[in-house]
């Protein structure tokens, strides 16, 4: 089944002049076959780029380096739920990419094909079986700040940060500087962190954020509020991958429910609401 890819528009080459916030240009739709796939990621690695995708390792797809689109996880699914992921057969059907699509082969998307894999889309979200509370999370969370289900859902929670490690969007990073024995030669490395660590907020002696209902209201905060302020869009991609890498299952969507319904209960009520008698 071919697939339809998005390719930036051509122009000068240069720096983006995207700032913070704001969207990118609207793109130019092409489709790219199987056969352009498959040589889609020797041409990222031809060009210098260290390719990481999805592949198949033991019972789980994971993401790891990619030497061939071979790799990719073609006729594998995941059934995601609290706390599980097991595999199982399914049937198949930026600046930089501004020249991508002209190295492989491909074809421009006809107007059909475009409105069908929006489509597509729009019906994969229909049956993803778990929604988020249809108002403005943001203004939500801002004001759930407070709320006691911070420390019930820190009752469940281990603070072991697999949801920070599996979830697609986090970009958290510690830095360490290391020196040899003789005091001649440091190195300043950058690593992987979590916010669920207790050191992450360390700052001038002392945690800022000790408690585990801290971390996880800082960590779901930033996901769906703060990242409309830094990048203009939500962090969550809707992919399910905190839930099932969850040990206890903790459930996203059913924490917002409930901090939208306590936040209901919690509002003064509108006198203008009812009408005189």
């Amino acid at each position: 089944m071919p697939a339809v890819a998005r390719a930036a528009p051509t122009g000068s080459p240069g720096r983006s002049a995207i700032r913070r916030g704001e969207r990118s240009p609207e793109m130019n739709s092409a489709v790219i076959d199987v056969a352009g796939l498959g040589r889609l990621v020797p041409e990222l690695i031809d060009r210098g780029y260290r390719v990481v995708g999805p592949t198949v390792s033991g019972d789980a797809i994971v993401l790891a380096e990619l030497a061939s689109a071979d790799d990719l996880p073609r006729g594998w699914g995941v059934d995601v739920g609290p706390g599980h992921h097991p595999l199982r057969h399914r049937d198949v059907g930026s600046e930089a990419g501004t020249s991508m699509p002209e190295s492989l082969p491909h074809r421009d998307a006809t107007p059909q094909e475009s409105d069908s894999a929006r489509s597509d889309v729009a019906k994969a979200a229909q049956h993803m079986g778990r929604q988020m509370p249809p108002e403005d999370l943001r203004g939500l969370l801002i004001r759930s700040r407070e709320s006691p289900h911070w420390q019930e859902v820190a009752d469940r929670c281990l603070t072991c940060g697999h949801c920070t490690m599996a979830c697609p969007t986090c970009f958290c990073t510690s830095v360490d500087d290391v020196t040899d024995l003789t005091g001649m030669h440091a190195e300043r490395w950058l690593q992987w962190s979590s916010c669920f660590e207790p050191d992450f907020s360390y700052v001038h002696g002392g945690n800022v954020r000790q408690s585990g209902a801290s971390r996880y209201r800082h960590w779901l905060t930033h996901k769906l509020s703060s990242w409309h302020d830094q990048l203009g869009t939500s962090g969550c991609v809707g992919c399910g991958r905190f839930i099932a890498w969850c040990p206890t299952g903790i459930d996203i969507t059913e924490e917002m429910w409930t901090l939208s319904g306590l936040a209901a209960r919690s509002a003064p009520a509108d006198p203008n609401a009812a009408g005189d008698d």
